[in-house]
Parts: structure tokens; C-alpha cells; sequence
């Protein structure tokens, strides 16, 4: 997509929201992915608790989720990201966390799964770190379901996930995540100390974020890692389709 229609179609959402935001009177229901937006639109219009929804925006397949015993025997070795390959999603500061976080850990590994126009700069990065023996870009695949399982813990350096999508598929695959503690998605699907570990980051101060996020990956690597992974299917069990289609069923019927 080119750089005049990304910003014409910003335009267009910001009216729109704007429009929305000062005529709330003209809709019948406001739909948002998360609770926290949900939550932050309803200190500003604290009567439309019926009108304003909180619906995920995607979620998993229908299935028996329970609380169930890790069979994990090994260590959390194995980090995955999956994401644009754009520089808002801060895949820099992923490398060197875990670049950083080796000098503990040894063993540990990332692979990035995504295109984008960070390719060649990221292989630079890489290059320069002496990291080629343990980070990999592997592309873009069309089969994630069948990569999650390949792997250990998920690692996101995004400053803002919306929604975020790919947390709900990591911690469905039985994946604990390491990210920061941004709004929405991150907030709303990572528990810290529950299924993952939460940072702060600094937007002006990015060896502060790396610092940050490389203390999140040795919090994972010396915590009761199967305690933690037996925790990452359960805590998104409200995300299947049903309970989602659901959700949208009550709402069509309630106008």
C-alpha cells in the first residue's frame, strides 16, 4: 500500500472516530477488541455502559481447554516473534535482549517469523552481533499453528499492539510471553507472572527498553518455567470462536 493511501485511509478513521466520539447519540452500539478500551471510553461516557462492547477482534479454534499439567521437561530454550518486519515493532530490541540475555543463558535462540521493510537492516543488526548462529529470519509462513509448537516462549518488542493477535495463538500454543507492558493487547492478554512477563519501555530511550526486556527474558529463564507454561492455554480459553460468535449473536439481538 502506498504512503498516500495509508495516510488517507488514517484520515478517513480519524474523522470517523472523532465523529463518533462527539455524536455517541447517533450510534445503537460501540464495538472495541479490548476491555481496557472499553474501560477507557466509559470514563469519558460513563452512561453507556449497554451501548459501548468490548468483542476480540480474532481469536482461536473451539476446544477442551483446561488447567492441565506441563509435561515440559526441558528449559525454555527456544524464542519465537512473528510480526511486520517494521520498525514500530521494535524486532531490534528483541535481538539484542536476547543477544544480552545470552551472556546468562547460552542455550537460547530466536526465531522471527514476518516480511517487511526491515529485512536488511535487521540482517545487518544480526551480523554486527555476531548472532547468526542464533537468530534467524525465517520468512513469512501461512502454517503459524504448526510452527508455535515448535518453540519454547514468544518475544514481542512492540511499544503498541492494538489488539494482538499473535499473543493469543503464542500463549494457545502453550507459550509464555515476554513483551511490554502496552496498551491494549499486551495488557489485556499477559499476565505478569502468570503467563509471561510484563516491562516497561521509554519511546526516548531505547537501551532503557532493551535493558527492560532482557530482564524480562531471565525472569522467564528462572521462574518455575512449567508452573508458568500450564498457565498460557487457560488464559486465553474466552477467545474461541464460539464464545467470540456468541458475543456478536447477544449484541444483533439486543438492537
Amino acid at each position: 500500500m502506498k504512503l498516500k493511501s495509508v495516510l488517507d485511509l488514517y484520515q478517513k478513521q480519524m474523522i470517523i472516530s472523532i465523529t463518533l466520539l462527539t455524536h455517541m447519540e447517533m450510534v445503537d452500539r460501540v464495538v472495541v477488541a479490548t476491555k481496557l478500551q472499553r474501560a477507557d471510553l466509559l470514563i469519558d461516557f460513563p452512561k453507556e455502559t449497554e451501548k459501548i462492547c468490548a468483542i476480540p477482534v480474532g481469536g482461536i479454534r473451539d476446544q477442551d481447554i483446561h488447567q492441565e499439567e506441563s509435561l515440559q521437561s526441558t528449559p525454555i530454550q527456544k524464542f519465537i516473534t512473528v510480526s511486520r518486519l517494521a520498525a514500530e515493532k521494535h524486532i531490534d530490541i528483541a535481538i539484542k535482549a536476547i543477544c544480552d540475555a545470552r551472556k546468562k543463558f547460552p542455550m537460547i535462540s530466536l526465531d522471527i517469523y514476518g516480511q517487511g521493510g526491515e529485512d536488511s537492516k535487521l540482517r545487518e543488526l544480526i551480523k554486527e552481533m555476531n548472532a547468526e548462529s542464533y537468530v534467524n529470519l525465517k520468512g513469512h509462513s501461512n502454517q503459524m499453528d504448526q510452527v508455535y509448537p515448535n518453540y519454547d516462549a514468544f518475544i514481542s518488542g512492540s511499544y503498541s499492539e492494538g489488539f494482538g493477535l499473535t499473543y493469543i495463538e503464542a500463549l494457545d500454543a502453550g507459550l509464555p510471553i515476554v513483551t511490554f507492558k502496552a496498551r491494549f493487547g499486551a495488557v489485556e492478554l499477559v499476565k505478569d507472572g502468570v503467563n509471561g512477563y510484563l516491562k516497561d519501555f521509554s519511546r526516548t530511550d531505547e537501551e532503557y527498553s532493551k535493558e527492560q526486556l532482557t530482564e524480562g527474558i531471565l525472569q522467564l529463564l528462572q521462574t518455575n518455567q512449567r508452573e508458568i507454561v500450564n498457565n498460557t492455554r487457560i488464559s486465553v480459553k474466552d477467545y474461541q470462536d464460539s464464545i467470540i460468535a456468541n458475543k456478536w449473536k447477544e449484541l444483533n439481538n439486543g438492537l
